[in-house]
This record gives C-alpha cells, structure tokens and sequence, in this order.
C-alpha cells in the first residue's frame, strides 16, 4: 500500500517462501473459468521451479472436458513458452503426468471446427523400459534430462523434447540378444514429429528443422563423448591447457560432476512425480 506495507490476503509470502503454486480460491472453479490456466500452471511450474499444490493437482482433470474449447493458436502459444522456461523439465511432467497433453483443443477451418489432439504421442514414453547397459532411466526421464540440459531454443526443446518419441513403438521395439534394442527409432520419429508439429500448426520450416534433430541424433552419440573431451581439455579459461595438456581422466572427472548434477535433478523430478500420484491416489 502507500505506506509501503504488503498486505497479503492469500498466504502468497508463505506460498513463495516455500516455493509452493496454488490458485486463488477453488481451484476446479478457477480452471473452469479459462481451461488455458490448465497449461498456463504447468508453466508456471517451469517457470518459479515450484511444486503445485495436491488441490491444485486434483483440480486439473476436472477442468478438461474445458479444454476441446480452447484454440490451438492459445495452446500452442503457451506450450512454446513453457518450453523456454528455466525448469522446463517440471513443467512438461505436470503437463505429461496429469494427462492434460492427452487433451485435444481445436481449430477452425472454412467455418468447420475440428479436434486437434495435443500431445499424447509422449505417454507411451512413461515408465518406458529402456537397455540398462546404455540408460538408468526410463523413456519419460531420460527425455526429461535431455530437454532440460538443451539451451532454451524452440527448435532445440521441441528437437528434445521428441528425439526419443518412437522408442518402445511396436515396429521398432525388439529384444536381441536379451536386450532391449529401440532400431529404427530415429527414422520412424522423424516421421511422428513431422505428423505432430504440422497438426499443431507450426511452419514448414521448423517442422523441418526439427525432425532433421530427431532423424540425427543417432549419429551424434559415437561423437560426443570425444567432442566434449576435446572442448574440455581445449578450453581456454583453463590455466595452461596446453602445456599441462589436460588429462583425459580429469575430462571424464568433469563429465561424471556433470552426470551427478543430472543424477539430482532426476531426484527432484521423481518427488514432483510422486506429489502427482498423491494427489490423483488422493
């Protein structure tokens, strides 16, 4: 006020304090106003780094029979800004684990509406097994870790985000040798991220670029390792890198640091997954 006091009526000093999102009020009320708030608290999630309430977690399937009323160019809008926040990754698994990506929003054409279904391509990803010899993590996560140590570009997120989409599908999914082998996943993916990025109205353009990420990536992983050796032991901010020609033991120290951090990040993920089961169980 203009004595300079915050007058908080809702709790939201104690609710930041705690890094806690809640609606004001009814939560199934307040999403049933504008189902876009649906989407607009899974980036809110990503964009604080909070953890949304169980009330708001249980409102949030009761609002989407709201949802088929929405427009795609409102949908889309808000799925490209969450994909550019800084916790993208929390923010796509509230969307993902409440099944709101499953939703379909419209479009109209000629006068004709029509469905469009958002993404529900990613759910056969959850708890997807993957090789243990090659991936600790199931399909959802792994693609969860990738999106989230990818810069923040459209093109880079949405190549992230659906590098791994046609892993498990059944012409793909094979057992050799007693292990899981996902061959082909790059070519059929690049095929599913086209169909999907076109129904959602993206340009030609990106849709290209982006499946040209996700037709790619395969190649990338005989190279990276060495790529990110060699940036390593070539960088120059570090003392005498050529003269001490940096060890590739400390390189790979320094690419372990890197996995541990991701180890963690993990963590947290899975205690936002389990807050979400709570509140559906609940």
């Amino acid at each position: 006020n203009r004595f300079g006091e915050v007058i908080d009526l809702v709790g939201g000093r104690r609710d930041i304090k705690h890094k806690t999102l809640r609606t004001i009020g009814n939560a199934q009320q307040r999403f049933e106003e504008d189902a876009l708030r649906l989407f607009r608290a899974c980036r809110f999630v990503a964009k604080l780094d909070f953890l949304p309430t169980e009330d708001l977690l249980e409102a949030m399937p009761k609002a989407f029979y709201r949802v088929p009323g929405l427009s795609l160019e409102r949908v889309r809008s808000e799925l490209d800004r969450l994909m550019l926040e800084p916790a993208v990754a929390k923010g796509l698994d509230v969307l993902v684990q409440s099944r709101l990506a499953e939703c379909s929003c419209r479009v109209v054409e000629n006068g004709v509406a029509r469905e469009v279904p958002i993404l529900p391509e990613l759910y056969h990803l959850v708890n997807l097994p993957q090789e243990k010899d090659f991936h600790e993590f199931d399909g959802w996560y792994h693609t969860l870790a990738v999106v989230s140590n990818t810069d923040p570009d459209l093109t880079l997120r949405w190549g992230a985000l659906l590098h791994d989409v046609a892993k498990g599908m059944p012409t793909v999914r094979a057992v050799v040798n007693g292990r899981l082998t996902d061959r082909g996943h790059d070519t059929l993916g690049a095929e599913m991220t086209e169909t999907l990025l076109t129904r959602l109205g993206y340009p030609k353009s990106f849709v290209r670029r982006v499946a040209w990420i996700v037709k790619n990536h395969m190649r990338f992983h005989s190279l990276l390792l060495d790529y990110q050796l060699v940036t390593f032991m070539d960088d120059p901010s570090m003392e005498h890198p050529r003269k001490n020609a940096l060890s590739r033991h400390d390189a790979v120290t320094h690419l372990l640091e890197d996995r541990t951090a991701l180890v963690a990040f993990l963590s947290d993920l899975r205690h936002l997954k389990n807050h979400i089961v709570a509140a559906e169980s609940g």
